[in-house]
């Protein structure tokens, strides 16, 4: 499959977005239901879920070594597309906020990170390869 011009794995895609997934969802749903806005669990489990989009990017960059940030930036969007929805249904009942700048800051941080996984996963792996060619 093409995308941008890139060739994409779906293979390693998958891997990545479900291990992103696997990471990130039971976190956010932690973070949003069970842990309190005052508690000290807050910023520790935010830097979890920012490590589970590092994560999935590193899964699907070890997989696809020629295209390893493209890979891991498309790991984050099908994650990031299950909160935002969560997010807009939980709005829709009349709870808690969501705006258009929180939703856009989700999606370029989280593919950044995941661009970031994918990177450091194809530089530091097994049998390293130059981030350009």
């Amino acid at each position: 499959m093409k995308l941008f011009g890139y060739d994409i794995d779906r293979d390693a895609a998958v891997r990545g977005s479900l291990a992103t997934a696997l990471i990130v969802i039971p976190l956010a749903i932690v973070i949003g239901r069970v842990i309190d806005d005052e508690s000290n669990w807050q910023v520790p489990l935010t830097f979890a879920v920012l490590a589970g989009f590092v994560a999935g990017g590193a899964v699907a960059g070890r997989r696809s070594p020629l295209t390893p940030a493209v890979h891991g930036a498309i790991t984050a969007v099908p994650c990031l597309l299950v909160v935002t929805m969560v997010a807009v249904a939980s709005r829709a009942f009349g709870e808690g906020d969501v705006s258009l700048g929180l939703i856009i800051s989700q999606i370029v941080v989280g593919s950044s990170l995941g661009m970031l996984g994918g990177a450091a996963a194809a530089r530091f792996g097994d049998k390293p390869t130059p981030l350009t060619r």
